[in-house]
């Protein structure tokens, strides 16, 4: 990440689901993960390409589930947002 004054935080919101996938399969990245295990108690069984499609199908469903954070238009962090009693099935 270059030093820059462009930093911004965004939420997770269908308008942002394009950089979300983009930063979960960028390098170095939780991709094998998706941040799924405080969502879906089975999270450990399932593979990358179901948490994929999880993720972004809580995406669409809304309300965000967390924040982006960008560097310009690259996103370069993400915080999870959410209360542990909503945890999935």
């Amino acid at each position: 990440m270059t030093q820059s004054e462009s930093i911004d935080v965004r939420p997770v919101a269908a308008a942002e689901k394009e950089a979300f996938g983009a930063l979960f399969e960028g390098k170095g990245c939780p991709g094998f993960c998706w941040c799924t295990p405080y969502r879906f108690q089975d999270a450990p069984q399932v593979d990358r390409d179901k948490k994929r499609e999880a993720m972004l199908g809580l995406i669409d469903d809304g309300p965000p589930g967390g924040v982006l954070t960008f560097d310009g238009n690259e996103p370069v962090g993400w915080c999870s947002v959410g209360c542990l009693a909503a945890l999935s099935s």
